[in-house]
Parts: structure tokens; sequence; C-alpha cells
């Protein structure tokens, strides 16, 4: 494939059929260029570099000259374009880039190493040393980290489990409009573990995730209505519109067919319920496994 970064690149053009004849420089010219290289500051030069969108640019440019290779790993370049690990193929060089910049205390840099960790990508992954790097991210001002951080404080994950700085990070994003955010607080306000019991509460964040399409908010709170509430009538409501969501999510579509079938088992030791929402329950039963065969056989037909 032909390079197409102009500069950087050592192949011929097919523009110019004579480029074989034409490609040695002058002698004269090669100083002259060699000069202005030299002349440009090395904040021009970001610049220039800053304009390049594939990370394989600045791999490229790091072979042109020491200056170059300098250059092309300055740590401003990652304020001026958005770098995914995807872009490098060399994940040492990636951390090698961003540990330069995270030295500087740069946020973006601190929150990719983090990532290299929570997700294993050319580090060993490793929860615990992943949180530090977001948690500081979240100092220097970094959003992103927000999300991450309410998550790991929820699950336990890379740190012990912590209601209060989970719901901190986690009622940030939920303001912006993060489903996932609104599932959790859910749960903190409805689940006895997180000693903050709060049932409407736990019942509005539940129904704004839902409204946004989060489905396993949608089944949380149907288990709500169902067993807290004892409103049968919004949690069938709740289960049919889950099954109707088009979803292929195995784990979250059984997790509602259990609590369903629970139901039907226990209906008539703790808590008799109306016949006609008996009647509904068992045809919501029927309805789920009808779902999962439809599933099973699109699978087959795929394969």
């Amino acid at each position: 494939m032909e390079s197409t970064y102009g500069i950087f690149s050592n192949k011929r053009t097919a523009s110019n059929p004579d480029s074989s004849k034409s490609a040695s420089t002058p002698a004269h010219s090669k100083k002259r260029l060699k000069g202005i290289s030299d002349q440009l500051p090395d904040e021009i030069l970001v610049k220039i570099f800053s304009f390049f969108e594939d990370m394989k640019c600045y791999a490229l440019a790091s072979y042109t000259c020491k200056r170059w290779h300098h250059v092309s790993h300055d740590p401003r370049l990652l304020t001026k374009v958005g770098i995914k690990l995807s872009h490098l193929a060399d994940h040492i060089q990636a951390k090698n880039m961003f540990e330069k910049a995270a030295a500087q205390e740069h946020a973006r840099a601190i929150y990719a190493l983090g990532l290299m960790y929570l997700k294993g990508e050319g580090v060993e992954k490793n929860y615990k040393k992943a949180v530090p790097y977001f948690l500081k991210s979240f100092e220097l001002g970094f959003k992103r980290a927000v999300p991450i951080l309410g998550q790991a404080y929820f699950l336990g994950l890379g740190t012990a489990k912590n209601p209060l700085e989970a719901k901190k990070f986690l009622e940030i994003t939920a303001k912006e409009g993060d489903s996932l955010s609104m599932y959790f607080l859910g749960r903190m306000y409805l689940d006895d573990e997180y000693g903050m019991q709060d049932l409407s509460k736990g019942i509005d964040y539940l129904e704004k995730a839902g409204d946004l399409g989060h489905l396993e908010a949608m089944g949380y709170l149907a288990l709500t209505y169902d067993s807290k509430c004892k409103n049968y009538d919004k949690a069938i409501e709740l289960w049919y519109r889950l099954l109707n969501s088009h979803t292929h999510n195995m784990k979250i579509l059984k997790t509602a067919c259990s609590d369903v079938e629970r139901r039907i088992f226990y209906r008539g030791f703790f808590h008799p319920i109306p016949n006609e929402i008996d009647i509904q329950l068992v045809e919501l039963k029927v309805a789920f496994h009808k779902r999962f065969d439809e599933i099973k056989s699109q699978e087959e037909d795929r394969s």
C-alpha cells in the first residue's frame, strides 16, 4: 500500500513516471532543506505532527532523525490528537509516550495508562494499578475517569467497595445522562448491603435508566415492583418491555425469566396473587422460552 505521508514516504510517486531519474536531490538542495528543518522550533514541528491522525506517522517521523524522534514523542502531541491504543501496534511505545507525559502531570496520558492496566493492553491486566491512575487523572480535571471510578468503588474492582465514594462519582455522571451510573445508583438505594435504603430514589434512578434503554435496569426495576412494592401489573409490564426489546443478551433475559418463574413458584406461599396475574405470569414465562428458542435458531442459522 502506497504511503500517503508525503515527506515521510520513501516510495516513488505514480504521478511522476520519471521519478526514478529525478529521485536524487542535488546536494545544495539537501543542505537547504536540512537548514530549514533545523531552524524550525520544536513548537512548529509539534504543530505539524499534530495534523496527522494515524499514530503510524509518528513512528515514521521518529526514524527520520534524532531531532524528529524527540519531537514525535513530545507529550504535547497528546493534547493535539485523540490517541487510541489501537493506533499503536507497539504498546511499549504507547506506554513510554504516556509515562513521559504523565511525568508532566498530563491528565489524559495518566488516564490512558489506567486504561492499559484496566484492559490489559501492553501490560498485564491489573485493576489495583489502574485505579490510582484514574484517581490522579480525575484530580487533574479529566472527567472521563469519573464513571470508571464510580464503577470501581461500586463493584470493588481494584479497590475496596466504598458506597459513599461510588455515590459521589456516580451522581456526577448520572446528572450527565449516563444510564449505567443511574442503574448503579438505583441498586445502591435498593440493596440492603449499601446501607442507604431509599425505595423512592432507587425506583426513580432505575426508571430513568430504563427509559434510556438500560435493560438490566428494566429487569431490576421489575423485580423491585414485584418483591418490594407488590405491584405485579407494573412488574409484568416491565418484563414484557424487556422481552420485546429484541435483545440477544441471554444473561439478561434468563435473569428476568428466572424472576418470573420464582414469582410463579412462590405465589401461593407468602403473598397470594390474583388469578388473572397468575395467568399473565405463566403466559410471560412461555413467551420468554419462545424467545430463547428464536435466539438459538438464529444463532444456528448464522453458524
